[in-house]
């Protein structure tokens, strides 16, 4: 499963770098190439819909 954030993370550091997720989760920034073929976590698609719809002088992150 995959999930979604606003954080900005540099995940080519050999270090691990944790990023909040859409749905409230900490978790480990990962970017293996191959994660664009795994499901999106359900909340976190459904916040990445609503950051997008909404106007951009809503949006922070």
């Amino acid at each position: 499963m995959r999930h979604a954030t606003l954080d900005a993370a540099e995940t080519s550091s050999p270090n691990a770098v944790r990023v909040d997720t859409l749905c409230g989760h900490r978790l480990a920034a990962q970017d293996d190439g191959l994660a664009w073929f795994w499901q999106t976590c359900a909340p976190c698609l459904r916040a990445a819909h609503r950051f997008l719809a909404a106007p951009r002088s809503q949006q922070s992150g």
